[in-house]
Parts: C-alpha cells; structure tokens; sequence
C-alpha cells in the first residue's frame, strides 16, 4: 500500500512539476512577446514624384523590432530588409497587407504589395494635383505571423519549425500576431531646370513631373531677353514645338506649373468626327503676372480659328494668321487654360456636313 501511496506522489509530483515548466514557459514567451515593439528609423516622409506609378523595396528603416525600452545601441531584435521579407512571405511565414492611412484622394492607383525580383516591393501612383504645392499621404503596411516565427542560429535566418538544437527558441512572433508601421510620403512635381533658352516642355517632361518652373528664374531670364519670357510647348517627344507661350513676368511672379496635356475635348471630339483639330489644355494651376500671346500650329492656314474652351463651351478669340510660319497667334492670355485649334468655325464644320452635331 506504501509502495502504490509513493508511486501516486511521485506521479503527481511530475505532473506539478510539468504543469509549472509548462506556466513558466508560457509566461516566459508571452513576457518576451508583450516586450517587443516595432520601431521605425524612418524620420522623414520619402518623397516621390506626382503622376508617376512608384515601385520601391519595403524593408529596412521600415520593420525594426526591439525590446521596449532598449536604446538603439542594443541591437534590434529582427531588422527586416525587402529580400528578407519577400523569403519570408513566400515561406509561408509572413503575410503582408497594405492600408491606405491618410490622404485617399491623393492616389490615383491605390497601393498594393507584391514580391519582385526576390524584393518586397510597395506600388501606387500619386494623382494629379495640378499645383506647386506638395501631396501628402501615408500608408499603413501590417505584418501577420502565419506561424510561429523563430529565429534561427544564422543571422537572418527564421524559421517556423524548431528542430535538433533550435528546439528551444521562443518565437519572436507568435501565430496570429501582426506588427504594422506607418510610412508617410510626399509627392511632388519636380522643377524644370534649364531657363537659358526658352522652356522647352515635352510630354516626358510632363510624364516624369518636372513641371514646375520658379518664378523668379522666369523674371530674371526675361530681363536678359528684353523683358520677355517664352514657353514652347511640343505635341510628342521630338525636338519640334507646336505651341508657344510668349509674356512678360512681373518681378513678383510666382512658381507656376507647365502641366499640359493634348487630349481631346470630349465634346468637340463627338460633335465633330473624322475632323482632325489641335488640342492644347492647361489642367496645371499657373498665375501669370503679366499678360502674353499663345502661338498654335495653323490647321488650315487663315481660316484656322483658336477657340477659348471654359465651363460654358466654346469661346472663339481673334487671332493672326502668319503665312510663313504657318500659325496663329492670339493675344490677352494671362492664365493657360483649354484651348482647341479649329480649321474652320464650328458653325461652317457643321454645315458641311449635316450629320454632324453643333
């Protein structure tokens, strides 16, 4: 009876002591696991350039995890970089999402996540905003454990399974758990830089952003041409200019931006068809101190008529026919708009053709 009284106390003793390894290991996991937090070295928004689809490596500056209350010169915990990341994920290991943080309107193609060429890499494109200021906005990019993530015995080595003398660790991330950082961003458009010959701005120009054109160059440069500014605008990414912007700046001119675009007006496009016309519209917010001349390409020499496009419709302006070079100029312009170059009157288009709308 002794015997099977000693054999029961001793069982019971290794359960207890199995129980209070297991609570010790548990609270011991769950100490380091409340103890860790996500640190970021990023100290200032990364900026990029508006209109342009933006693809860059996530990873280190971004994902820093430390022990709470480590100072940096201890050593992070895991400092992820966009190779390791992207390992991780198509591993298994980690699941990866993006949220738009702040400032939704200021993307034209919202966020996403993807792994290229062995890279985690974030991808957006920041919409329009047709001035000189910056856009801002920020997003939120979340870490999800899958499974248990350990770290292993090699320097950037994770793993999910511990195995021979790793079988011990204490995962970093528990399943289920989710880290997220913040990263904030500025777009803007860039600045043209040459302004010892005409500005010349082309459709790469435009693509690539580098719109803006400093106000106070612009004055100096028209003090060194007789007072006069000139803004050449080309219809491809040729050498050739089909428009051109000529005034006089103020010594308080301000930063303008030179967006342009030549898409069809939609309502002329559809009233008028198989009609070739030249389209030149200004969605960019210049403010010109100081009234000039717009110069289009002629369509169909004298006849060739400039219209004023405004939220009312069409506007037909006086303009001079130049035989030699074949334009049309038209005075009084103190701020680029919508303009649409015509071979005839709308009126006589119409006439000509009775299917065609007014």
């Amino acid at each position: 009876m002794k015997t099977y009284t000693a054999r029961i106390s001793l069982l019971s003793l290794i359960v207890l002591l199995w129980i209070v390894f297991s609570t010790l290991s548990i609270v011991k996991a769950s100490t380091v696991q409340n103890e860790l937090q996500l640190y970021s070295s990023r100290q200032a928004p990364v900026t990029t350039t508006i209109g342009e689809t933006v693809s860059f490596p996530v990873g280190t500056g971004d994902f820093v995890l430390r022990h709470a209350g480590e100072e940096e010169s201890s050593g992070p915990v895991a400092n992820w970089d966009a190779a390791l990341l992207a390992e991780m994920i198509e591993n298994g290991l980690l699941k990866a999402s993006v949220f738009i943080e702040q400032g939704e309107e200021r993307l034209a193609i919202s966020p996403s996540l993807s792994t290229e060429n062995g890279q985690l890499m974030l991808s957006f494109q920041p919409a329009h905003t047709y001035g000189v200021s910056s856009s801002d906005f920020s997003v939120r990019i979340r870490l999800t454990a899958i499974e248990p993530v350990y770290q292993g015995n090699k320097k950037d080595k994770y793993i999910s399974h511990p195995t021979g003398d790793s079988e011990n660790l204490i995962p970093i991330l528990q399943q289920g758990e989710a880290f997220s950082s913040i990263i904030e961003f500025s777009a803007v458009y860039d600045s043209v830089s040459d302004y010892t010959a005409p500005l010349f701005i082309t459709p790469k120009d435009v693509a690539e952003g580098r719109v803006i054109a400093d106000g106070g160059r612009l004055f100096e440069t028209a003090q060194e041409k007789a007072g006069e500014s000139q803004i050449r605008f080309s219809l491809d990414d040729s050498n050739k200019y089909t428009a051109v912007f000529t005034f006089s700046p103020s010594q308080n001119q301000g930063d303008v931006n030179l967006f342009y675009t030549h898409t069809p007006i939609a309502a002329i496009h559809s009233a008028y068809p198989g009609i070739s016309f030249y389209y030149l519209s200004f969605p960019g917010e210049p403010s010109f101190s100081g009234s000039g001349s717009l110069t289009f390409p002629a369509l169909n020499g004298e006849d060739t008529v400039v219209y004023h496009w405004d939220s009312k419709g069409p506007i037909r302006m006086e303009s001079v026919y130049d035989k030699d070079s074949k334009t049309v100029t038209v005075q009084g312009i103190r701020r680029l708009e919508r303009y649409v170059a015509a071979p005839a009157p709308f009126e006589e288009l119409a006439e000509t053709n009775p299917n065609m709308g007014g």
